[in-house]
């Protein structure tokens, strides 16, 4: 059965995630509507920079906005994910304010230095919200 989906997945931290996930996620292309390729009630991993993510909650179906996983590396204030992705973007500020409270939000601590090359560990890795366990058992 199918994860979920992730956009950004030829990327360092999408093609790490990948590998974790197996062929269980469906890998968005650039120009698809994100969230109608995945069953509902399955997670949207996003695996882009910052300067993304405005794009990315814009191009997701309404329905499935609170399946987006937004992750971040090494944020200095991992208690804090909302006002830490408003401060990096101010651009994505009134496309968050609307999602919900449950969403998910990983703080990364681990690198991949090129893209389909190994995780290296930093460190303990924080996940809350909606798919939180589904997200650290791929991580596994």
């Amino acid at each position: 059965t199918m994860l979920g989906e992730i956009v950004g997945g030829n990327g360092r931290i999408g093609s790490a995630i990948r590998r974790f996930a197996g062929d269980d996620l469906y890998c968005t292309r650039k120009l698809d509507k994100i969230g109608v390729n995945s069953p509902t009630n399955t997670p949207i991993f996003v695996c882009t920079g910052v300067e993304n993510l405005e794009e990315v909650v814009s191009k997701t179906e309404p329905s499935r906005r609170r399946d987006l996983v937004f992750m971040q590396v090494e944020l200095v204030r991992p208690t804090m994910p909302y006002d830490l992705i408003l401060v990096q973007n101010g651009l994505v500020r009134s496309l968050l304010v609307d999602l919900e409270e449950d969403q998910t939000i990983a703080v990364l601590y681990f690198s991949v230095l090129e893209r389909n090359g190994p995780a290296k560990e930093g460190g303990c890795s924080y996940v809350h919200g909606r798919w939180a366990q589904e997200f650290c058992n791929i991580l596994k």
